[in-house]
């Protein structure tokens, strides 16, 4: 960031100090600094909202940026393709499904440990994008929420 004149050093003294002080390991580096309401050291300056952080992440990792429409993404078969232990513990979450590519939304760049494993297991080519990590939260409970419930509606109907 410091680098890309995102921020000065003077702000990056000041995430040093706020972040050893509120030390909360589970808070994803992007929601920690956007939560500080800093502005850009650009000219403009601009806010370091969690979009626009999640855009500069995208783009310094040269991967796309996307944003989810709900209404746009098949949940019932997205999430028949992960589990939600495996998607919450990877921090990944399915949005789209074809027969040769699976397109998975991250706000962990730099982990592709699991892009392999599920390339094999699903034998599909893996395509990531990146995503802000609230998003990935609120979708993951909402994909996985509505699946089961879709699940759970099939299975009474069956039964009767």
């Amino acid at each position: 960031m410091l680098e890309d004149n995102i921020l000065n050093s003077k702000q990056i003294a000041q995430l040093k100090t706020t972040a050893t002080i509120d030390s909360n390991e589970n808070t994803h580096p992007i929601i920690f600094i956007s939560e500080l309401g800093l502005q850009s050291d650009t000219k403009p300056s601009y806010s370091l909202t969690i979009d626009q952080l999640t855009r500069w992440l995208a783009k310094k990792t040269s991967q796309d940026y996307f944003r989810i429409d709900p209404l746009k993404i098949d949940v019932g078969k997205v999430t028949s393709v992960v589990s939600l232990a495996y998607a919450n513990k990877l921090k990944i979450l399915p949005i789209n499904v074809t027969k040769s590519t699976l397109t998975i939304a991250t706000c962990e760049p730099f982990n592709s440990s699991w892009v392999n494993e599920l390339e094999r297991i699903t034998r599909r080519q893996i395509k990531r994008v990146i995503i802000n990590p609230r998003d990935l939260e609120r979708y993951l409970a909402e994909f996985y929420g509505v699946s089961c419930s879709l699940i759970g509606a099939v299975s009474e109907s069956s039964n009767k």
